[in-house]
Parts: structure tokens; sequence; C-alpha cells
């Protein structure tokens, strides 16, 4: 079996495939090889692709099980020092994502680029103006998530190019008092930025009519992205469902048309489809119909900067299309001219 000796650990890894270096970073209580199974055939083919377990996690054997993403951060760039590799690509999912994200604030050198998935960073004080400026050198998007910034924090993470809001409302900061002063948090720092996109989940749940119209009112068309934010009870029948991986995912409920906590205490993610949100966004606000298709697509790609291919209709762009009935739903999907048949 496949593992390497440095420092306290005895790392184990997978590796695949041949060309630059993708370092695969895994979510909570995975493992690597679990955890991008389905990544494998179409990364192992163009890529040197590297699949790592955690300190405390899978088969990675270590003197204590006591971990947190920046110690993993430490393991990663220490783990490709101990392969021979000067710089990766960084894929991280969850966990990952915020392993990724350290890492890239810690060891730029060592980052050739960074995807994120269901992860991200937070605008602290310490290190957040070179951490965007990375990104922005890196051509990457940066998005602020489940975050109890201030205002004043937003703003100056705006300044150094921060471009949006994730899932807006969801985890994110309001208005407080300190020494009995209010404070604007991160959502009026939302409405406040008119530069900065926000990310809706427009499933009626997450967000009620009223502040689906308060945003539509404040921001309009060209600054809300419409976002599933989705788990893979989208589009099933009510049940129960795992958040995350199958192997310690977390247990939830779909029911009335929203992902639930057992407890049913919170949520624990949404169910929608991308032509339920635009149904919802049409019938809960007073925006037409044609902004509500904007926000669904030519604003998505206006934030990933993917604007001149995706996003509308127009002449030398990607024929990625979708047929909606009059009850706004799909009748036909067409991808780079090609119509996508489905079985009944």
């Amino acid at each position: 079996m496949p593992y390497i000796q440095f420092n306290d650990l005895n790392m184990y890894y997978e590796e695949f495939g041949r060309g630059e270096t993708v370092l695969f970073l895994h979510s909570h209580f995975s493992r690597s090889l679990l955890a991008f199974s389905g990544q494998i055939l179409s990364f192992g083919g163009r890529y040197h692709c590297l699949y790592p377990d955690f300190r405390g996690h899978g088969r990675t054997k270590c003197e204590s099980l006591d971990w947190n993403s920046r110690m993993i951060a430490d393991d990663m760039a220490d783990f490709l020092d101990a392969m021979g590799i000067k710089a990766a690509h960084l894929v991280g999912y969850s966990c990952g994502a915020y392993v990724g994200c350290y890492m890239a604030s810690q060891y730029p050198d060592k980052v050739k680029s960074l995807v994120t998935i269901g992860g991200g960073a937070f605008p602290r004080p310490e290190g957040a103006e070179d951490f965007l400026q990375f990104l922005r050198e890196k051509g990457i998007v940066a998005s602020l998530a489940h975050s109890d910034a201030d205002c004043e924090q937003v703003k100056r993470a705006c300044d150094q190019g921060l471009k949006a809001m994730t899932h807006f409302y969801s985890g994110m900061s309001g208005v407080t008092r300190k020494n009995a002063y209010r404070a604007a948090g991160a959502i009026e720092a939302g409405y406040l930025l008119d530069q900065l996109f926000v990310e809706v989940i427009a499933d009626g749940c997450h967000l009620p009519g009223d502040l689906l119209q308060l945003i539509y009112k404040i921001k309009g068309a060209h600054r809300i992205c419409l976002v599933t934010d989705s788990m893979r009870g989208a589009g099933m029948p009510e049940g129960e469902y795992i958040l995350g991986g199958r192997e310690g995912g977390i247990a939830t409920i779909v029911e009335e048309g929203v992902a639930k906590l057992p407890d049913r205490s919170a949520f624990a993610g949404s169910v929608a489809t991308m032509d339920r949100l635009v149904r919802t966004m049409y019938e809960l606000t007073t925006a037409p119909l044609h902004e509500v298709i904007h926000m669904a697509s030519l604003t998505p790609a206006m934030l990933m900067g993917i604007d001149g291919k995706k996003g509308s209709v127009s002449p030398g762009k990607d024929a990625d299309l979708l047929l909606l009935n009059e009850k706004l739903e799909v009748n036909l999907v067409m991808v780079r001219g090609r119509i996508i048949s489905f079985p009944e």
C-alpha cells in the first residue's frame, strides 16, 4: 500500500495518471479516493492525480487524532515536498476546500490553481488582503459565505477583489450592537455595495417572498444570481437522504420542498432545481420573466467572466439552451447544439 513518512505522519495516498499534478483534498470524515471516486477516470488520463488521506482520517497513521484545517494545510504542503512536487492544482471539497484556501494563503508558491466545492474562505483581518490579492492574480472569483464579518470588513474585502455573496442571508451576519451602537453586518454590506453580486436560493423556503422582493428591489436582475445549493435529494421524492459523503455524511429529512436536520431545527440544504427557482422568483416577486431568466443565466455568467460564451442567445456563443413551456417547466435541453433526450 502507498504510504509516505514525514513529520509525525505515515500518510496513505493513491496516485494515478501523468501530467501536471492535481492534489485532491477530501471532506470531513471521509477518504480521498472515496470522496473523488467519480473524477478518477476523467482526470487520470490527463493529469498526475494525488489522493491523500488527511491526518485523523482513512488509512493515514499519526501519533494524535487531533486535527483542524490549518494543520492539514501544513501537512499537505509537507506532503508535496515529500513527493518532490514544487506546486500543484488543488481541488478541495467541504473541509478540503478550507484546507485549499489555507494552502493558497500560507503557501502560494505551491498552488497553481484552486477549485473549492462546498466550502470557502472568510474575510478575517489576518492575511485577508494578501489572500484576496492572490485570488485576483490567479483569476479566481472570490465570494463570501457563512461569515460573521461586519460591514466594514466586507467593504475592505470588496476593495481587494471580493466579487459576490454566496447564498445570500444563509449563515450570514446582520445588524448587531457593539457597545450599545448598531453595526451593519455582511447582509447589509451585500445591499450597500452596488458592485457585489448576490447568490439567491429562491426556493421560497430559504428566503420567503418578502425577502426575495427586497433583494430584487435593491440589487436588481444584473446583480442577482439564482443558485440551487442543492444536495442529492434534489428532484427526488420526500424522504431521508444523506448530506455530504455517503460515509460520514449528515442524515436529513426532505419534506415541504426543503432538506431539514432530523430534529427539524434547521435546514440542511436545498432540493430545488433551477427551473423551480425561476418559477418561484417569478411568482413571488414583481420581476418580469425576462429579468428572472437573466438572473438564472447571464448574470451568473457575468460573475464568472464567461459571458462571452455563455448566458444568452447570441451569435458565437455556445448553444446551451433550455426550452420552457407556459408553466415554466423544462421541455427541451440543448448542449452545444445537441438536443439531449431523457428516458421517460
